[in-house]
């Protein structure tokens, strides 16, 4: 375990003072206005009316594989779909109230702001504001392909895997065809806070960006690229998007940087950001991170240069408030285990293995976020892994496995306990995460529907 370092003075006062003049947007107990329901990605809702057992209320059919997290704000859910569509639905009923077509696969997490209008990504390159009541277009912002600068070989890291520039014509971006591209795709959940609409884009395996847009007009403010030692990247800047805390915007990308909002520099004071390392390999970030009230910060990593080069994934605590490790355990296996968003309440962690189990490390797990104790988890005999991020309401915790059978486990007050009290069989794939809002639990799947389930009456 590190030893904590004494709190930067001049960070500690930037982030008590936006404390005062920035209170973060607080979602209705019925609303899950964003993803991980909100500005700290804590995956709990304070929805009172869920409960188990529950039966399917109703779907809703497109015509591509749903993978982003429905949000619902003011009794409709909102989402996008690989069929180059956005939706609009009634949370009730599943009655189609508007939708919009793009001209991308939408696999970015949409955010509804209370200014009345809901915001996405796109793989067509842009950032969509439509009004959130008709689906009429407020504002489309393009994102274009920014080339990286060159990286001197002494900035690489060495490993047991060749180095490939990922730009080039061997690199991961060519092999996935993504060299011809014009744009950087987003797929980042979209982060609304403080006037701002902020999302990660980039290409796979390539350079990533955090942009900064103003949430009325769609005029790009800033750009920030992803750090130099972030070249070789999968997950960064594509797929991760930030959390905002106490007026601050964290984004983990290969680093975490805290970054005023309105600018996009970093704040001054801000430690020289952690590169994490073990043994010769550097680790990257492989999910979004949560954050605590107290300005704790669970994200998982994994080796930098590919998914598959050996080195474990672990999870770590890091203080937001001088860029410490509080403690990190290492995963044991060879490939990325840890990269579903991690479930804050309390004093507890929750999160999900994706791959490779190890006798110590079930499928789903609770830690002390205080002291990275271990409480409790939960293991399945036929080793089906989870998928998509976990969603608490109340003493419920919801998680959905890649074949499509979703769990609802009790988890105990005090020690973090998980008993399994509930399953539901979709009958589909699912590679997406769900959602809570207004006693229901909302999920998209690969046979293209999103599900609605709700408590079976008189059960």
């Amino acid at each position: 375990m590190r030893q904590l370092r004494a709190p930067n003075k001049h960070l500690l006062a930037v982030l008590l003072a936006a404390a005062v003049l920035a209170v973060p947007a607080l979602a209705a107990a019925d609303d899950w206005p964003m993803f991980q329901h909100d500005e700290r990605h804590t995956g709990v809702s304070q929805d009172s009316k869920i409960s188990v057992p529950m039966g399917q209320a109703w779907t809703f059919a497109t015509n591509g594989p749903i993978r982003v997290q429905p949000v619902v704000k003011d009794g409709v859910v909102y989402f996008g779909s690989c069929d180059q569509k956005f939706y609009a639905v009634s949370a009730a009923t599943g009655e189609l109230r508007w939708r919009y077509f793009t001209d991308g696969e939408v696999m970015s997490t949409a955010a509804v702001g209370d200014d009345g209008a809901v915001y996405f990504g796109c793989d067509d390159g842009y950032v969509y504001a439509l009004d959130a009541k008709s689906g009429e277009l407020k504002w489309k912002s393009p994102v274009r392909r920014t080339p990286p600068p060159p990286v001197p070989a002494s900035r690489y890291i060495k490993s047991e895997q060749p180095l490939i520039p990922p730009w080039s014509a061997d690199g991961p971006m060519a092999i996935a065809g993504f060299a011809k591209l014009t744009h950087q795709v987003v797929r980042s959940p979209v982060l609304v806070a403080g006037g701002m609409v902020f999302v990660g884009t980039g290409l796979p395996g390539s350079w990533g960006h955090l942009h900064g847009f103003d949430a009325k007009t769609g005029r790009l403010c800033w750009t920030r690229p992803s750090s130099v030692q972030g070249t070789y990247r999968v997950f960064g800047g594509v797929e991760n998007g930030p959390v905002m805390y106490r007026g601050t915007l964290f984004w983990p990308e290969y680093l975490i940087e805290a970054l005023d909002p309105y600018s996009g520099r970093a704040v001054p004071g801000w430690p020289e950001p952690l590169l994490y390392r073990v043994g010769s390999g550097a680790f990257s970030f492989s999910s979004q991170i949560a954050v605590s009230p107290e300005g704790l910060a669970v994200a998982f990593v994994y080796a930098r240069h590919y998914p598959h080069s050996g080195h474990p994934a672990k999870w770590q605590v890091v203080d937001l408030f001088d860029n410490s490790i509080r403690f990190a355990e290492r995963m044991g296996g060879t490939r990325p285990q840890l990269e579903q968003s991690p479930i804050v309440n309390g004093s507890k962690i929750y999160f999900v293995l994706m791959e490779a189990k190890t006798k110590s490390h079930p499928a789903l797990a609770c830690y002390d976020l205080l002291t990275g104790k271990w409480l409790a988890g939960f293991d399945q005999p036929d080793g089906r892994p989870f998928n998509g991020c976990l969603a608490l309401a109340g003493e419920t915790l919801f998680g959905v496995t890649q074949d499509g059978i979703i769990y609802a486990f009790k988890v105990g007050a005090a020690g973090g306990e998980l008993e399994k009290i509930w399953t539901h069989d979709l009958k589909t794939a699912v590679f997406a995460s769900g959602a809570i809002a207004g006693g229901t639990y909302f999920i998209g799947a690969e046979d293209g529907k999103l599900y609605a389930l709700l408590k079976e009456s008189g059960k």
